[in-house]
């Protein structure tokens, strides 16, 4: 358990067993002004989680714990002052009631086996004239609680791919007319890789006119990283991400054949053949020539690219002497 957990599973709670009561239940960082009222209003009636802070922190049998001050804030709206303010009464008695549920306690409160007792509960009208002209009524229920701390695990934490964007529409007014929840472009979040053939080897044709994966040790390049790319096989740059984004992939090297040969080199998604990147090459016995590959391609996690190859006769091998396939996301 961690504070953020906590947080976490004080929101989740709260959607689930007053589901029927709010248009929006999240998280929140702290205090509101005017301004974050206004634009939370259009989601109303909302209930805001929020870590206030810690009273104190200490070691206990072996464990951190620190005593964290809680609040959940109720916010309801109406241009009529009597029916808002008892909706937010009623609301508030909801929230109130779910903090010292006694059930819940029973199988670890929040569903926290870690989570401490509830203390020095409180409710709060946190009325002003600015809210009332806003059409605004916003209480707080607030509590304190021992809470499980410990290190941050950095894994943990989720992308941030989603944000809520609020609209003041023409004619501009200062007031806010709609709101959007807007999934962020997570495509040009980093994703990089390379790979290079660090040990040639052979590739052998055994059918004429017939694409071949191409042979050789191939290393990642860990310098200066390799950002959501691996590489699980020799001469494959695998996406690891968790979310599909669009990838310029470019292959450089030099090819050579045991014999006089026509090659076609192109480049491969997921060991199928993109022949619109295809290059021919006239190779000469043991002659080196060089080639350039590129591509747009869409990966999702786990799939890959590589370099595939054809020879025109099926007596010679084809040896790629050099190569660095680089997959970027654009």
């Amino acid at each position: 358990m961690s504070i953020l957990s906590m947080r976490e599973a004080i929101k989740t709670t709260i959607a689930s067993e007053l589901a029927d009561s709010f248009n929006t239940v999240d998280t929140y960082g702290g205090r509101f002004n005017l301004e974050e009222l206004r634009r939370w209003a259009g989601r109303a009636p909302a209930a805001l989680v929020a870590c206030l802070g810690g009273t104190s922190f200490e070691l206990f049998g072996g464990e951190k714990y620190a005593t964290i001050r809680w609040a959940v804030f109720v916010l309801t709206t109406s241009r009529s002052v009597v029916p808002r303010d008892d909706a937010a009464l009623a609301l508030v008695e909801s929230v109130a009631a779910l903090v010292l549920d006694e059930s819940s306690a029973a199988a670890g409160r929040w569903g926290e086996d870690d989570a401490g007792p509830i203390a020095r509960g409180a409710i709060e009208n946190l009325y002003t004239g600015g809210l009332d002209k806003s059409g605004v009524s916003l209480w707080a229920v607030t509590w304190l609680q021992n809470t499980l701390i410990d290190k941050l695990d950095a894994e943990g934490l989720d992308d941030f791919d989603e944000a809520w964007v609020d609209w003041d529409l023409a004619p501009r007014d200062g007031q806010l007319d709609a709101q959007d929840l807007i999934k962020l472009r997570s495509d040009i979040m980093s994703a990089l890789g390379r790979i290079y053939v660090s040990a040639s080897s052979p590739t052998s044709i055994a059918a004429a006119d017939t694409y071949y994966k191409a042979a050789g040790t191939t290393t990642l390049d860990t310098a200066p990283t390799a950002e959501s790319m691996d590489m699980p096989a020799n001469g494959r740059l695998r996406h690891t991400g968790s979310v599909a984004k669009p990838f310029l992939v470019q292959a450089v090297g030099s090819v050579e054949a045991s014999g006089a040969c026509t090659v076609h080199l192109a480049l491969a998604k997921n060991g199928v053949v993109d022949e619109t990147t295809e290059v021919e090459l006239d190779l000469g016995a043991t002659t080196p020539v060089g080639f350039s590959l590129t591509d747009f391609v869409q990966l999702d996690e786990d799939e890959y690219c590589e370099v595939w190859l054809k020879s025109s006769s099926d007596s010679v091998t084809v040896t790629l002497n050099k190569l660095s396939l680089v997959a970027a996301a654009t």
